[in-house]
């Protein structure tokens, strides 16, 4: 039979007998977010705590972040969720671990707090704000060993704000009194039983003097220090809570006009609410699960049924969770929102200017902020998700039940499977049905290998050096699989017709013996015996094109240990010329082809895990590349894949990172430099991806793999 197939059949394989790929340039407005809000700014480097306010005095909520390495990142609103880039303010201690904002000096302009445990200092300082979004004197104050949070409010009602700082390693309590003009003196130091982590000021026994709520964390415990109006305390009451509280906030949750505490227990994952019943005392702690070790609590109505509710994000479980409240003091919780790793501080406040409450949550390890806007009922966006088998590492997209509707196929490394997903057409997908293989695969491609018009599966499997394949039957069901061996450790492969005999044959790329195999196709589906070419250290990575317009196929692999891509010029017989050599970044993962200058000539994108980069070989369509060009803030990256996300005719990038709960976009400008990556969230260990139709609107839409949920990620374009 003749070999013949729709282009709908080959949207997530470089394939094709063609000589080159052709885009046209476009001059119209193109579109920039192309899955909806942008829902991640970039921050310094390791983020720590948030603040929110208007500190350009536009009537738009700002954003300032301290960061542990010395840094704090300002971020102005533009008042539909989205910022500014960011300003930096640079501060001479290192360890920022806290910031709050206030109007220090009574000239209108918020000012920040930022406290550092740079052990040189142990200090917190005031940056006075100019009013336009700078920040400009700055004073540095020396309190206790571990300053860890910093409480703001007229403790002596001379109508100036005072400081309260929690110094976490010398079980001490600062007070500093405000004069007014920004400064502060007559600091106040009182001991503490045991390590206080959070503090937080409100009037709990309605005398009109504010008071200290103040966790102590090695001993469980919250105590609470009645505030005689003149800056001192009188008597303290410590309350049980949970194991290693780290984090305080105050409101009226049971609408009693008697201030109530929520407090993070850190070690127990839960948080605990504590009644207030007048007269500075509380009831017995209630507790409520959270996700695994809760650091940061933000209450709001978020729901929008005039009851307070509870924002929680959970470090070591990259996420976040909503407790909604009835209005008497008890809570429930509902979704769960992936976070980014390390989620450390989260804040409320209305960045869309909708009247919906929003969050922003400050991610440690990802040096950046996530934005959530608020839907005001409780639920924020997130991306559709669909279950896999377990352990998902790659996907291809292609139409299995030939109904015009582009469908998905998974591999599953936890339980030697491969899912199929077939699409309603929607953007949504039937529950996933499993084959079984005889190994735990790696990578999924899909095409017509045996020339019946009927989509085929071809999986590697590192574990057992072979390739196999599931020939479909048309209807979404498949074969039992054939295996045919190949080098020592495949972990990734491309189909093209290498020999020009219009059967489709593949090229492997082995990770574990410098090799690549190429199998000649039959074209029933069988293959002949590999034929093994040398491919460098740590050859893991393989893509396919006609990189020298001669009509017949070549072939690249990226090598992680020796930071090349070795290029295979065909003869179309089968076989390759000489291999040429370049150099890419440090450990590049994936590689992927496409014409990214627009000059008719395919080029080559690596994504180099590291050196937090993508790198760009451009062709010359002779078979020769040029010197790399970077892409750089991308942490971690391990696969990169290409399309035209937003319909201007210049290819775009998709980028995987090892370590974030994030994919980011890098849309081209077609002349071969990119703008600004954009993020967006999809879920924990995600592996790779793929472009597609989903939802008939010919728009390209996403499909992620993420590993640590068992499931993939679908994001729909929106672009208009």
């Amino acid at each position: 039979m003749k070999y013949e197939m729709s282009n709908k059949y080959f949207l997530t394989i470089i394939l094709v007998w063609i000589s080159r790929l052709i885009i046209v340039a476009s001059n119209r407005d193109t579109c920039v977010t192309p899955y909806g809000p942008v829902t991640r700014f970039g921050t310094y480097f390791m983020p720590t705590f948030v603040a929110t306010g208007d500190f350009n005095n536009d009537n738009q909520l700002d954003i300032a972040v301290s960061d542990y390495n010395g840094m704090v990142s300002v971020l102005l609103g533009n008042g539909d969720g989205t910022f500014q880039n960011q300003i930096y303010v640079s501060i001479d201690g290192d360890a920022l671990i806290f910031i709050a904002t206030a109007d220090f000096n009574n000239d209108k302009n918020l000012d920040l707090v930022v406290a550092s445990q740079d052990n040189l200092r142990n200090c917190v300082y005031i940056l006075l704000g100019n009013g336009n979004g700078t920040f400009s004197t700055r004073y540095e104050y020396t309190v206790g060993v571990g300053p860890s949070s910093v409480a703001i409010g007229d403790l002596n009602e001379d109508t100036k704000l005072d400081l309260v700082v929690t110094n976490a390693y010398n079980n001490s309590v600062s007070i500093l009194f405000g004069v007014g003009n920004g400064t502060f003196i007559n600091q106040k130091m009182y001991t503490v039983s045991s390590s206080p982590s959070f503090a937080t000021i409100g009037d709990f026994n309605n005398d009109k003097k504010l008071d200290l709520a103040i966790t102590l964390s090695n001993q469980a415990q919250v105590s609470i220090w009645l505030g005689n109006g003149n800056g001192t305390f009188r008597r303290r009451t410590n309350y049980k809570v949970g194991s290693q509280p780290i984090f305080i906030a105050v409101a009226d949750f049971n609408e009693d006009n008697k201030l109530d505490l929520v407090v993070a227990n850190y070690n127990q994952s839960n948080v605990s609410v504590l009644l207030g019943v007048g007269g500075g005392i509380f009831r017995k702690q209630k507790t409520y699960a959270t996700g695994a070790n809760p650091n940061s609590v933000a209450v709001g109505d978020y729901n929008s049924d005039g009851y307070l509710d509870l924002a929680v994000v959970n470090e070591n479980e990259n996420n976040l969770c909503i407790l909604f409240g009835n209005g008497y003091g008890i809570f429930h919780q509902s979704d769960k929102y992936m976070t980014g790793s390390w989620p450390r501080s989260v804040v409320s406040g209305h960045f869309s200017n909708d009247n919906n409450l929003d969050l922003v949550v400050a991610t440690y390890s990802e040096a950046n902020i996530l934005i959530l806007l608020g839907n005001g009922d409780g639920t924020f966006p997130k991306p559709t998700v669909f279950p896999t088998g377990t352990g998902p590492v790659s996907v291809a997209v292609g139409d299995f039940d030939r109904n015009k509707k582009l469908d998905l196929v998974v591999a599953n490394a936890g339980n030697k499977s491969v899912s199929i997903l077939r699409s309603n057409g929607n953007g949504t997908f039937q529950k996933d049905r499993r084959f079984s293989v005889h190994s735990s695969p790696s990578c999924v491609i899909t095409a017509d290998f045996n020339n019946d018009q009927n989509l085929d599966v071809v999986v590697t499997f590192t574990k057992t050096n072979k390739v196999g394949v599931l020939l479909g039957h048309g209807n979404g069901t498949f074969h039992n699989e054939k295996t045919f061996g190949v080098g020592a450790g495949p972990t990734s492969v491309v189909a093209g017709d290498f020999n020009n005999d219009r059967n489709l044959d593949l090229a492997v790329a082995n990770c574990y013996d410098r090799s690549a195999s190429i199998l000649i196709g039959n074209g029933d589906g069988t293959f002949k015996e590999q034929v093994s070419l040398w491919a460098g250290g740590g050859s893991c990575s393989v893509t396919a094109g006609d990189f020298n317009n001669d009509r017949n196929l070549d072939f690249a692999v990226a090598t992680f240990a020796d930071n090349t891509v070795n290029v295979y010029l065909g003869h179309g017989d089968g076989t390759f010329g000489g291999v040429k050599t370049y150099t890419t970044g440090n450990v590049p993962e994936s590689v992927a082809v496409g014409d990214f200058n627009n000059d008719h000539n395919l080029d080559i994108v690596t994504a180099d895990n590291g050196q937090n980069d993508v790198g760009i070989l451009f062709g010359d369509g002779k078979g020769s590349f040029s010197g790399v060009q970077s892409i750089g803030g991308l942490f971690g990256p391990i696969f990169v894949t290409v399309g035209d996300l937003n319909d201007d005719k210049n290819l775009d990038l998709v980028v995987v990172l090892e370590t974030d709960t994030t994919i980011q976009v890098v849309l081209g400008n077609g002349n071969g430099t990119f703008r600004d990556a954009v993020r967006y969230t999809t879920g924990h260990g995600s592996k790779s991806a793929a472009v597609g139709h989903f939802n008939l609107d010919n728009k390209q839409d996403l499909v992620v793999v993420n590993s640590g949920d068992d499931d993939i990620a679908i994001l729909l374009n929106s672009c208009s």
